[in-house]
């Protein structure tokens, strides 16, 4: 059977036609530049597939199209080694007859898969119900040869045709009217543009048309003997918690909590502030403003950091523990440190099991935790042998918080920049 590869900017799902053809020279230009494009595959006038490329992203989506234009499977690949590609996830959706693409309702399968085995099935119905199970699985059927430009006859699923031959229909010129391409490759979350901005307390700086300023508080010191740093929810086991790859020099270093504060406030301003909301807590619990605030949690950063030097930070990357590689995010995620009950701490790999032995004793060790973040001033958690954490309160609880690394020009490590989201969310 003939198939007709037809360049352009990508599909457009609302008119379910391609948009933006592009001669085959400059398709193959933005490929080898890693510039994004895209492929359609028909039989006849019928377009079947579309293949969707950002090399710069290590991206490669196969979509197949039914018989209404809808497109209803999605296998999406990352370009994790020169030559070849990884399945990381596989998605299904089942339409009834009358039922346009995007529109709510509509029953959805995928499974998600991880170069260490685990695949990840999640399912949704109609009604909204939905199940997920995952397990351990050998992954070798998910690696294939990554395509030779103009060799798309792989694309093509063995049931619908077993010997292909793909011809290339090309424009007579390039057009070089620009289309904007109606799709973008998935990108992890970016290190936020306000981190510059909480390097030094005092820093005045406009966030979504609200002048702020920082405010430090000093928690503590910790003490990396190998400079490898750990951050991580303190109330679980911390034999679970891994360094991150990024190193310090040995040594002990400050932690401090960022608080993010309006910039027009006189300080007197902030402190009646405060006094109201404690007044209006305890005249709505019938207590003492005095009492109320001996039971809040401890006063919260916006975000926390474990300052290594006083470099100017020139470049921000993601904090990550070994086996964790962003080229496999979705659009906005991100490796952060999973927390269930609304505390997160920086300490050494080398404190860990000093921690460990310190929780065979929960209670005991949780009243200790907590004492410490209440302390004033502050002190860090001793676990002995020279060795503590910094124990912090997370001011959203529950969820997953990333940490940033700040780097000088010459790329050693200035800091570690836990971001509570606080700043992120904010007039949301």
């Amino acid at each position: 059977m003939k198939w007709k590869a037809v360049y352009c900017e990508g599909w457009d799902s609302s008119s379910q036609r391609l948009v933006g053809q592009l001669h085959p020279d400059e398709a193959q230009r933005r490929d080898r530049v890693d510039e994004q494009y895209s492929v359609v595959l028909s039989v006849g006038d019928t377009p079947r597939i579309v293949i969707d490329i950002a090399w710069s992203q290590y991206y490669l989506a196969l979509w197949t199209l039914d018989d209404m234009a809808r497109r209803d499977t999605l296998t999406e690949f990352r370009r994790l080694e020169p030559n070849r590609l990884f399945t990381i996830a596989e998605h299904r959706w089942l339409y009834p007859a009358d039922q346009r693409e995007g529109e709510q309702g509509v029953e959805h399968k995928s499974s998600e898969f991880s170069v260490d085995g685990w695949r990840t099935v999640h399912q949704r119905w109609p009604d909204g119900s939905a199940q997920h199970s995952s397990g351990q699985e050998d992954v070798f059927g998910q690696w294939r040869e990554a395509p030779v430009f103009g060799d798309w006859s792989w694309a093509v699923p063995e049931h619908a045709d077993s010997s292909p031959v793909v011809v290339i229909d090309a424009p007579q010129a390039h057009d070089p009217t620009t289309v904007p391409a109606p799709w973008r490759p998935p990108t992890p979350l970016q290190p936020p543009p306000y981190l510059d901005s909480l390097m030094a307390e005092g820093t005045e700086f406009v966030h979504e048309n609200d002048l702020l300023t920082t405010e430090y508080r000093r928690l503590g010191s910790i003490s990396l003997p190998s400079g490898q740093v750990v951050a991580f929810e303190p109330a679980w086991s911390g034999n679970r918690a891994q360094p991150f790859t990024a190193q310090a020099f040995p040594g002990r270093y400050p932690v401090f909590a960022i608080s993010i504060l309006d910039a027009r406030q006189t300080d007197a301003e902030r402190r009646q502030q405060y006094l109201d909301y404690l007044s209006a807590l305890a005249d709505r619990f019938g207590s003492s403003i005095e009492k109320v605030e001996a039971a809040l949690p401890p006063k919260s950063g916006e975000a926390y950091i474990l300052q290594i030097s006083e470099d100017e930070v020139t470049d921000w990357e993601p904090a990550l523990r070994p086996g964790e590689d962003i080229r496999v995010l979705g659009d906005g995620q991100y490796y952060g440190f999973s927390v269930d009950g609304g505390q997160g701490c920086f300490t050494s790999p080398e404190a860990l099991p000093l921690l460990d032995e310190a929780a065979q004793d929960f209670g005991t060790w949780s009243t200790q935790m907590l004492a410490c973040m209440y302390a004033e001033p502050k002190v860090e958690f001793p676990l002995g042998e020279g060795l503590d954490l910094v124990p912090y309160h997370c001011p959203l609880g529950d969820g997953s918080y990333p940490t940033w690394v700040g780097r000088n020009e010459g790329g050693a490590v200035v800091c570690f920049v836990t971001d509570m989201l606080t700043l992120a969310l904010r007039n949301r």
